[in-house]
C-alpha cells in the first residue's frame, strides 16, 4: 500500500487515492485499516461513487463482518446495479448471516450478470435443494379421509413414485414434504 499511502497523505481529501489505498490494504489482509480508510471516503460530503462502498463491503466480508459487508455492498449496488462481483460478495455476506433467501437472490443475480465461481454455484445448488419447506412450491397438501390416512405407508403412496421425507398430519389434511430433486 506504500504508493497509495503516500498519495493519500499528500492529498487527504482525494477520494480516488483513499479508495485505492483502502482496496490495497484489503488485498494485503489489513481489513481494519482498509475499513478505516474506506469509511473516510464513504463518509465524505458529496461522495456518490460505488467503488469505495464496494471495497468497504469486500473488506468487511474478508473480516467476516457480514452485516456491515451487506450494508456497504447494497449501497454500492444502488449506484452500480450491474456489478456481478458485488452481487457475489453480497450473496456471500448473506450466506454468512445465514439468510438463505437473500443468498439465493444475490447469488442468482451474480450468475445472471456473468459471474463465474464454482463454489458459489455449488452453495447455491445446495441452498435450492434444501429450501425450507412450508407453503412453498415443494409442499403437497393432500386431503385424508376415512382410514386411508391412518398409517404412514398409506400416506406415502398418495403421490406415485415419490417417497416423502416427512409427513405431518394437520387438521383434515396431510402435508407431504418431498425432496427437491424429485420434482
Amino acid at each position: 500500500a506504500g504508493p497509495y499511502d503516500n498519495a493519500a497523505a499528500l492529498e487527504p481529501g482525494n477520494t480516488l487515492f483513499r479508495t485505492s489505498l483502502g482496496s490495497a490494504l484489503a488485498d494485503a489482509g489489513q481489513a481494519d485499516r482498509a475499513v478505516e480508510e474506506l469509511t473516510k471516503v464513504t463518509g465524505a460530503e458529496g461522495y456518490s461513487g460505488w467503488q469505495a462502498w464496494y471495497y468497504l463491503g469486500a473488506a468487511q466480508l474478508k473480516a467476516s463482518r457480514f452485516k456491515e459487508a451487506a450494508v456497504a455492498l447494497e449501497k454500492s449496488l444502488a449506484v452500480k446495479p450491474d456489478n456481478a462481483q458485488a452481487e457475489a460478495f453480497l450473496a456471500w455476506s448473506y450466506f454468512g448471516l445465514k439468510d438463505a433467501a437473500n443468498f439465493k437472490v444475490h447469488g442468482a443475480k451474480a450468475r445472471t450478470l456473468g459471474y463465474k465461481d464454482p463454489q458459489l454455484f455449488d452453495r447455491l445448488a445446495k441452498a435450492y435443494a434444501s429450501v425450507p419447506i412450508g407453503d412453498g412450491p415443494h409442499t403437497l397438501r393432500l386431503s385424508v379421509s376415512g382410514d386411508r390416512g391412518t398409517e404412514h405407508g398409506n400416506r406415502s403412496h398418495a403421490v406415485e413414485g415419490v417417497e416423502p421425507t416427512q409427513v405431518l398430519p394437520t387438521a383434515g389434511e396431510v402435508v407431504v414434504r418431498v425432496p427437491t430433486e424429485q420434482w
